[in-house]
């Protein structure tokens, strides 16, 4: 990690939504990512996979990592 680069500062709307009671970022990105359609859209562009978890799964995984703020992937390792 690069601790001599700035970071992004959210609007103050979105800011004060997110450190809300009971506010559960992995819920908002879900609602949202089905809201966009991210699964179709995805899925058109057609990324080659022959087995195991599909593309879109995997981009949301990806994106649902870096919100969730975890220092590691392995959090996504079956047990």
């Amino acid at each position: 990690m690069n601790h001599g680069t700035k970071t992004i500062e959210l609007p103050e709307l979105t800011a004060n939504l997110l450190r809300g009671e009971g506010c559960l970022i992995d819920n908002l990105f879900a609602d949202l990512w089905k809201h966009m359609g991210m699964k179709a859209r995805l899925n058109r562009i057609g990324f080659p996979k022959r087995s195991g978890t599909s593309a879109h799964e995997l981009v949301y995984c990806l994106m649902i990592w870096v919100w969730l703020k975890v220092d590691s992937i392995g959090m996504w390792r079956s047990h």
